[in-house]
């Protein structure tokens, strides 16, 4: 059957989307952008207003007397006789102060000479002594010039901080505070009294009624959609304001879906409008990395890393967490995760492909050699590697991790 008529097929199963009571099915129309639209009479609750005879009140003002105590206050003063009032300042004073400084100079530098003897220097040559005699000789050298030193007297400007005190009269005066006292007070207040009489009242009324009710749903479909494949069953309420929605993926082995309404929007009454937003997410692709199979492995001890895999294809990011364990020392060497798509790749004639990289960019230390190091050829090594899946944005993703343990050995 050509895609053209599959096209169609699927087009006419979205048109005739059926109904049943508040419920709309529909499947994935294979392209970016769907609208499904559910429209029928139902039972709604409108509101209407109603008189009614009640009672209401008037307020009728009256004269009352209300005594009690109140806070009130006097003022109480008392004089204060004059006074000389007294406070330290700081003044600054300055003024020149000999000092003294050392000056030196060094003299001329002279020669000085010795005489070195004669030496009588005397050697064995085939069994017999030969002697010669080395003449005396001057031997001279250069001594620095005598260094004189002396104090040179110099005028320096010091200033200094001198407290001074400061003075001045304070004329008397009275001295006034407010003190509070309790007076008992009566006064006249107008209060307030309800009188009943009859009048007539509005109230809100609930009521049923029959309504044409349309709920406009527009799908956006976006992510892995070449592989998606899903039927999709929306279950409204509450007067087909709002809906549920159910979600059968036809293809789980290869997507996850996830989903979320927004948008909600009343166009005018009985008349919505809301957004389904649908993401296939590609698990395929997800899973690549963690599929990938290393087979050998090969590390200098300078940090050259050699990896040989498995085909990369559908790969798009390797994020490897690479621990690298000296056997012989028994102690953790190196661990770090790594993108390894960003090392050298080349494809070897098996069909594998050889990862390079230089671990000493990301930290490596050289191997060196132990209290036995002469002996020392070569370094054993265990080498986990742990490949991680993609990351996912779909809430309830299960992918894991996998780690592969592997040997090595380092040419010392």
């Amino acid at each position: 059957m050509s895609k053209f008529i599959k096209s169609i097929i699927l087009v006419l199963i979205t048109l005739t989307a059926f109904a049943s009571d508040n419920q709309l099915n529909f499947s994935f129309n294979g392209g970016q952008n769907d609208v499904q639209i559910l429209a029928k009479e139902i039972e709604v609750t409108k509101y209407k207003q109603e008189e009614y005879e009640g009672t209401c009140y008037n307020q009728i003002p009256y004269q009352d007397e209300e005594c009690g105590y109140e806070t009130k206050y006097r003022q109480s003063c008392r004089y204060r006789s004059g006074r000389n009032v007294c406070h330290t300042d700081y003044e600054r004073q300055c003024r020149y102060e000999t000092k003294y400084r050392e000056r030196c100079t060094t003299g001329p530098s002279r020669q000085v000479c010795r005489n070195v003897p004669g030496q009588r220097i005397c050697r064995d040559v085939n069994g017999r002594r030969e002697c010669k005699q080395r003449p005396g000789r001057r031997v001279c050298e250069t001594k620095p010039g005598r260094r004189t030193c002396s104090r040179e007297p110099y005028q320096d400007r010091v200033c200094r901080s001198r407290p001074v005190q400061r003075c001045h009269w304070e004329p008397g005066r009275n001295i006034c505070t407010d003190e509070p006292y309790q007076d008992y007070v009566c006064r006249t207040v107008t209060k307030y009294r309800s009188e009943p009489y009859a009048c007539t009242k509005t109230r809100t009324v609930p009521y049923k009624d029959t309504e044409k009710v349309t709920h406009k749903v527009k799908v956006e479909y976006i992510g892995a959609i070449e592989k998606a494949d899903a039927n999709f069953t929306l279950n409204f309420a509450n007067e087909m304001k709002s809906f549920q929605t159910e979600v059968e993926n036809l293809n789980e082995e290869s997507t996850q879906i996830n989903f979320q309404v927004a948008d909600f929007n009343e166009v005018q009454d009985y008349n919505y409008e809301s957004t389904l937003k649908v993401e296939f997410f590609d698990l395929d692709k997800a899973r690549a990395p963690i599929q990938v199979t290393p087979a050998k492995v090969d590390i200098s001890k300078r940090g050259k890393f050699e990896l040989e895999v498995s085909n990369l294809e559908g790969v798009e990011a390797l994020k490897t967490e690479i621990v690298i364990y000296d056997r012989e020392k028994k102690r953790l060497h190196f661990k770090k995760t790594i993108d390894l798509l960003t090392f050298n790749k080349t494809l070897l004639d098996n069909g594998n492909v050889l990862l390079t990289g230089e671990l000493k960019e990301h930290g490596f230390e050289k191997i060196k050699k132990g209290f036995f190091g002469p002996f020392e050829k070569e370094r054993k090594l265990k080498v986990t590697l742990t490949f991680f899946p993609l990351d996912s944005t779909v809430p309830g993703q299960e992918l894991k991790p996998v780690t592969h343990t592997l040997k090595a050995e380092a040419e010392l």
